[in-house]
């Protein structure tokens, strides 16, 4: 069953990571979807992370035509969430994907968590 949980992905040349980054996100929660907001990366990460939706259908993601920077990103994927509970993670790992869990679970008392 998944969490009424939207992660948010802002990405910029991170196909190495995005792949690894979703297999961990689902390890620890099932979100009701995954946002990746690409930002017209040159490397081919909206590519990477469109291949992943045959195995992971609640992949979405918006490839942006140039660069609008990360702010604008996370703007992006918070109108897109459909979920009740919205977080971001930056794609490179310094979020670490483990904390999802109880972050999720804390949010139910909570307004808004950090």
């Amino acid at each position: 069953m998944s969490c009424n949980l939207s992660v948010i992905l802002p990405t910029y040349n991170e196909r190495e990571n995005i792949g690894p980054l979703i297999v961990e996100i689902m390890r620890y929660v099932n979100p009701k979807e995954i946002i990746v907001i690409d930002d017209a990366s040159p490397d081919g990460t909206a590519r990477v992370a469109q291949s992943l939706k045959k195995r992971i259908p609640c992949i979405k993601v918006k490839n942006n035509s140039f660069r609008n920077g990360l702010t604008a990103s996370i703007q992006q994927g918070i109108d897109l969430a459909q979920s009740k509970y919205v977080a971001w993670l930056d794609a490179d790992f310094s979020h670490p994907p483990y904390l999802l869990r109880r972050m999720y679970h804390e949010i139910q008392r909570a307004d808004i968590l950090i």
